[in-house]
């Protein structure tokens, strides 16, 4: 097969035909090995590495709001969680809120976020309507997993008295109220549980080694490593009080280095906790490669039991982008934890943005309710809507001309393989796949670049 592009996400999706051992281009038609730039594929699916399990994103403050549009909201969902007429996420993130939908430290008015708690242990579920409406059409669309989280216990529950976190940084939570934090989390879960939706994991904390609270732009509550022990024993607690079919994800630190290993080794320290996770899920902020090699010989080490999920990741840079710059960094960055970490779960910060940053997959305008998709989105949806639940990475090699610049993975389906190939050079390239011990019938092309989506 030939194929050119500059500064594009390419997913080829063949489909496997037999087990024999062959080699052959695709079309039958050669590359030559005298020209200057060109790969060719080596694919080995007998080696195989991990089992993917979905592709997400956070609906974190903007699914108050959105949810609401009914004039636009159908069309924005659809394009996250449609594999029809979008990207086809697998994962949503649901943020119980903490209840600082009043409070005037958070100044923009879309970080507060309301509560379901009306006093102790009483609750109106009728509340956050806009955020629930939009979590159950991403399960109408064809989400399989749900992540409820929360960034904050309800103000009653911390020391400040406010669900932004402690001014001096301090950890901010009442210790006497662990017990209460338990049940009122388990309360939420097992109401939507109850409903029928797919809710896999409770996240109790979210990165819990930031200060929090001085500069009271969202709810945050800090945690030093033994009180997340405490709070994941009590919650683990009240899981097996009550016999809720519920995992904790955590300790969502919000990144591979710094302080992320003492929260984890923190957490396996306790019988109770190591043996009720399944996952460590951490944030993939301000941290690069050579800090998530790193992060993976400590895994192989001490994580041998644990599969690790890479649950926040967006850009961090100021000014919106709709073009191919950022949607090539997300990539890339998607290829590094998927490769290197081998996280079997990838979910991205918030899907939907008002806002002059390099976040949201899709941009809208609150006055109007408009929205416009971005290159970022349909970058993601390069891996979303063609690697399924339960496929498996397995070995690629190439032999290239020119190796900078250039990044490819691949994952193998019941029947099919999906290659992802970043290329971020300013050359063309021809491409061209063989196999080993497997030979395809058919091929699928699917670009992202400034011309395509």
């Amino acid at each position: 097969m030939k194929y050119i592009g500059i500064a594009l996400i390419l997913v080829l999706i063949l489909t496997l035909i037999g087990c024999k051992k062959s080699i052959k281009i695709i079309d039958n038609e050669p590359i030559n090995p005298d020209r200057d730039r060109y790969s060719k594929f080596v694919v080995n699916p007998t080696v195989i590495y991990q089992e993917m399990e979905s592709f997400g994103a956070s609906s974190g403050w903007w699914s108050q709001y959105v949810g609401g549009w009914d004039d636009t909201r159908e069309e924005i969902m659809e394009y996250l969680y449609s594999k029809d007429k979008g990207i086809g996420l697998t994962n949503y993130r649901f943020n119980i809120g903490a209840g600082s939908k009043n409070d005037n430290s958070i100044r923009d008015l879309w970080r507060r976020s309301e509560s379901f708690e009306v006093s102790p242990s009483v609750y109106d579920f009728s509340k956050d309507e806009n955020a629930v409406w939009a979590m159950r059409k991403a399960v109408e669309l064809g989400v399989e997993e749900i992540v409820f989280f929360a960034n904050s216990p309800p103000p009653r529950m911390t020391l400040s008295g406010s669900a932004v976190g402690d001014d001096e940084g301090k950890s901010n939570m009442n210790p006497k109220m662990y017990d209460e934090y338990a049940i009122y989390l388990l309360d939420i879960v097992e109401y939507f549980l109850n409903e029928g939706l797919p809710i896999k994991y409770l996240s109790p904390i979210n990165e819990p080694q930031w200060d929090w609270g001085k500069n009271g732009s969202q709810e945050g509550c800090h945690f030093e490593p033994n009180e997340v022990v405490l709070v994941y024993e009590a919650v683990i607690t009240e899981i097996n009080r009550r016999g809720t079919n519920i995992l904790l994800s955590g300790p969502e630190s919000g990144e591979w280095g710094g302080r992320a290993t003492e929260y984890i080794d923190a957490m396996l320290s306790s019988d109770i906790v190591k043996n009720h996770i399944k996952t460590i899920d951490v944030h993939s902020y301000w941290t690069n490669k050579g800090t998530k090699e790193q992060f993976k010989k400590y895994a192989e080490t001490n994580l041998k039991e644990y599969s690790l999920v890479m649950s926040e990741w967006t850009e961090m840079v100021n000014g919106k982008d709709f073009g191919m710059d950022s949607a090539l960094n997300l990539a890339s960055e998607m290829l590094t934890d998927l490769e290197v970490l081998e996280v079997v779960s990838w979910q991205y910060w918030i899907a939907v943005s008002k806002y002059d940053y390099r976040d949201g997959l899709i941009y809208v305008d609150e006055p109007t309710h408009k929205y416009k998709d971005t290159k970022r989105l349909w970058a993601l949806g390069n891996f979303s809507r063609f690697i399924e639940t339960g496929a498996h990475r397995i070995d690629i090699d190439t032999e290239s001309m020119i190796l900078e610049g250039l990044e490819y993975i691949a994952f193998q389906n019941d029947n099919e393989v999906i290659i992802v190939v970043v290329n971020d050079t300013i050359f063309d390239y021809d491409y061209a796949v063989d196999f080993i011990e497997s030979d395809y019938s058919s091929v699928e092309i699917h670009t992202t670049s400034e011309d395509y989506n």
